[in-house]
């Protein structure tokens, strides 16, 4: 693999595959730092998001808190400090809905998405290059933003989708009893 670019989140890497067949391809990877998403579920029917302007899309989306593990911190350490950072909420309760690749085509991405619950109000602590909004919003109401394409993150999409699923599907609510209390 040959390095073309090295940068604080990123490294572009270009590397040539040659497969069984005998031929090859030549592959882009972007190779980035692992993060955290958190879906604030506020009480059973409301979950918390923000928004904040992406440069690379050029708008402003709705998204569940998250950002980059730091070092050797820990994924669930990095979750509850990113949501403290980015909402000014503390989570007493957190657990782990999922970890997955956000685009394994061509980025080893990994986000560990935790579900956050029981929270004491502090205040953020935003990056000087962060401008963020926070709003409460209705599962129902999430649920018709996605399908209005006004949510357009996949994390938060996904985040939204499988915490509706634990809070009505009967199966899976058995198994996380007191997920809001």
């Amino acid at each position: 693999m040959k390095t073309i670019y090295k940068g604080k989140i990123v490294t572009l890497k270009i590397q040539k595959v040659k497969f069984s067949d005998g031929h090859s391809s030549l592959y882009e990877s972007i190779l980035h730092k692992p993060a955290v998403a958190v879906v604030p579920l506020i009480d059973d029917q409301h979950i918390l998001l923000i928004k904040q302007f992406r440069p690379v899309t050029n708008e402003k989306l709705w998204e569940l808190p998250a950002g980059l593990i730091d070092g050797n911190e820990m994924p669930r350490a990095a979750a509850k400090r990113e949501l403290e950072e980015e909402t000014g909420f503390r989570a007493k309760k957190i657990i782990k809905l999922a970890e997955f690749y956000s685009s394994p085509g061509f980025t080893d991405e990994k986000i560990f998405l935790f579900l956050a619950y029981n929270f004491v109000k502090t205040k953020q602590k935003l990056d000087e290059d962060e401008k963020i909004d926070v709003k409460i919003f209705s599962i129902d109401t999430l649920l018709k933003m996605i399908k209005n394409n006004k949510i357009k993150d996949a994390k938060t999409i996904l985040g939204i989708l499988l915490t509706n699923q634990l809070l009505f599907s009967p199966y899976l609510k058995r198994r996380a009893t007191n997920i809001t209390t």
